[in-house]
């Protein structure tokens, strides 16, 4: 089979390696189509994670079930799958948080075992969804990063009569903003530098307004829009600014939720203790989660395919070396495996 893999930092090949076999806990998916996550750009690609070793990273992946092992499923069946690898016994796992089990990263596809960059991938069979009809393969590729941000606003404790800042609008800041609207939240702020993605974010539909986070007076445009500060506050940018500046915006008894990863927020500790702050780490996503954002793409709800530009394997080195360029800002980049 055709794959992606790192020869060295910065240099992604197509390599051929062996289509895996199904086993007793693993299906096999004939992958169609895969996401850029960030974190395979700024933990991977620069870095040189495993370069050399021939192994393919992708965690944001769907397609059809090609081997199925010992599972329910059936050859061809559309699925989607997560990458995290939770034991499912711990206590953390039997409370809801499988994504903070001491082994969520294990034998995760595209994390520590060969994932979707690739035309074939092998994944723990109860970790596989099935992908309604209409729910595109798009999309699909779409579920793992909404789920993340999905998450965050589940963390922050949004409701329909929330408002919400969002610090960043990249793919996992404006998920979290399309998030909040399927939820029925209509009070929705995202801030963010880069001119392609505010604009981008303000035509989406998703928000009520989209501001320029780094001009003069976006202080006084925060307090315009919550006198009393913001219910919840999702940071999604990574930057120390930002995170600073949704903390300062946040009500009093107001939760936030670190999604990216950063510099931490300058935090004043007699401001965070007497308005009695919720700050907290948001890491991936419970298996409920990950079930709901498929059922609100499938009600449409979620509409996230308009956000997606479509490139082929051989493009991505490219793609990758523009975005470090500045010259490629789109939201989301999926990588067209297969038909």
């Amino acid at each position: 089979m055709k794959a992606l893999s790192l020869k060295e930092v910065k240099s992604f090949e197509v390599i051929e390696k062996e289509i895996p076999v199904a086993n007793d806990n693993n299906v096999v998916i004939k992958v169609k189509k895969v996401g850029i996550c960030g974190s395979d750009i700024h933990m991977i690609w620069a870095t040189g994670y495993q370069a050399g070793t021939d192994f393919v990273i992708g965690h944001e992946f769907c397609g059809e079930i090609y081997d199925t092992g010992n599972s329910n499923f059936k050859v061809g069946d559309r699925v989607v799958a997560m990458e995290i690898d939770s034991c499912l016994a711990c206590d953390y796992c039997k409370n809801g948080k499988e994504n903070i089990c001491d082994h969520v990263l294990d034998k995760g596809p595209g994390i520590g075992t060969d994932g979707g960059y690739a035309e074939y991938v092998s994944v723990r069979a109860d970790m596989v969804r099935l992908l309604p009809d209409e729910v595109s393969f798009i999309e699909g590729a779409m579920v793992e990063p909404a789920a993340i941000s999905y998450h965050g606003l589940k963390l922050a404790h949004v409701n329909e009569n929330s408002k919400v800042l969002i610090t960043g609008a990249g793919a996992i800041g404006l998920f979290a903003a399309a998030c909040a609207h399927a939820m029925g939240i209509k009070e929705v702020i995202i801030t963010e530098i880069n001119q392609k993605k505010l604009e981008i974010a303000k035509t989406s539909g998703f928000v009520k307004e989209a501001l320029l986070a780094n001009q003069p007076d976006i202080e006084e445009q925060l307090k315009e829009f919550a006198p009393n500060g913001f219910d919840a506050v999702i940071e999604c940018s990574g930057n120390k600014v930002a995170s600073t500046m949704g903390l300062n915006h946040l009500k009093k008894g107001g939760h936030m939720s670190l999604i990216a990863y950063g510099e931490q927020p300058e935090i004043n500790l007699f401001n965070f203790v007497n308005n009695e702050y919720h700050l907290s780490g948001s890491l991936f996503f419970t298996r409920k989660e990950f079930e709901e954002v498929i059922k609100l793409m499938q009600e449409k709800k979620l509409k996230l395919e308009p956000f997606a530009k479509v490139i082929k394997m051989e493009e991505v080195q490219t793609t990758l070396e523009n975005i470090e360029k500045g010259i490629e800002n789109e939201i989301k980049y999926i990588i067209n495996i297969s038909e």
